[in-house]
């Protein structure tokens, strides 16, 4: 089972539930070789539902 960001809020493209620019969310892996991390999920849409998108301002990965 992959890791969740169980501390991130169910926003939508119509209610943020409070996220602001710069919050940090966690997510814990158990150790191994890596070399790319993939994000996958449902895009927001923004203003328009033509307008299907994801964005991560900051992405950061650290080995113990």
């Amino acid at each position: 089972m992959s890791p969740s960001l169980s501390d991130y809020p169910a926003a939508t493209a119509t209610d943020s539930k409070g996220i602001k620019p710069g919050m940090r969310f966690t997510a814990n892996f158990e150790p191994v070789q890596a070399i790319a991390i993939r994000i996958i999920g449902a895009p927001a849409c923004g203003g328009s539902p033509a307008q299907n998108f994801a964005s991560c301002a900051e992405l950061t990965a650290f080995g113990k």
